[in-house]
């Protein structure tokens, strides 16, 4: 991911990346963290499961310089 990061800053001149990812994916959220992207705010109740259950979308940036 690190890599990807990179890749979008410097290759595509992107300003800004984001990531969503449901709150209890720990594993997501780590990968995110480990790039640098800070944790900019939490959608609660954002989307529904197939099974009916509410849950809460973690949103995720990082942008050019790290401002």
């Amino acid at each position: 991911m690190t890599e990807l990061v990179r890749y979008a800053f410097e290759d595509l001149g992107a300003s800004r990346i984001e990531a969503f990812t449901d709150e209890e994916n720990a594993a997501s959220r780590a990968v995110c963290q480990s790039v640098g992207m800070q944790l900019e705010g939490v959608m609660r109740s954002e989307r529904i499961t197939p099974t009916g259950v509410l849950r809460n979308t973690c949103i995720y940036a990082a942008v050019r310089g790290g401002a």
